[in-house]
Parts: structure tokens; sequence; C-alpha cells
């Protein structure tokens, strides 16, 4: 149904099926990389609001924003930090 991409700390990714989103397995797939994380980190772009609101509404702030230099397009690098949690 779903799956996250993850990189050492970073997250290249969450990917859930369309048939199954907003069913929290997204999160469930995020909770599950914070166990044993104190710190994850990852690029959004700044017009993907779904992603933002989800991110943030999981403990995520928006620490940095650039131009990704392939795209053109601004993007967000937000951080979540088990011990401001």
């Amino acid at each position: 149904m779903g799956f996250i991409g993850l990189n050492k700390n970073y997250i290249e990714g969450i990917f859930v099926d369309e048939n199954n989103q907003g069913k929290g397995i997204g999160t469930s797939l995020l909770n599950k990389a914070k166990e044993n994380r104190n710190c994850l980190k990852l690029t959004v772009y700044k017009k993907n609001t779904n992603a933002i609101s989800f991110y943030k509404k999981n403990g995520f702030e928006i620490i940095n924003e650039n131009i990704d230099n392939n795209t053109k397009e601004i993007e967000y690098t937000m951080i979540w930090n088990k011990n401001i949690m």
C-alpha cells in the first residue's frame, strides 16, 4: 500500500497508493522511521502544499528555501528533531 525511501536520515520520499491515501499509512511509515532516528530531513517543492502540510502536522519545520537547479522549482528543506519535540 505504501513505502518510505530513506537514505540514512534523509527521506527520499513517502509513497502511498492513491486508493489508500488518507488512511494513516504515510503517518505510520513516518512514525516507524522516527523510532530509530533522532533527526530526519527532506526537501519538498513549495507548490506541493499537501506534502508540506503533512510534514508540518508530523512535527517537521521548514529551515531553508532554495531553487532546485534541475527543475528551477522553489523547494523547502524540512527537518524533524526528536530533541525538540
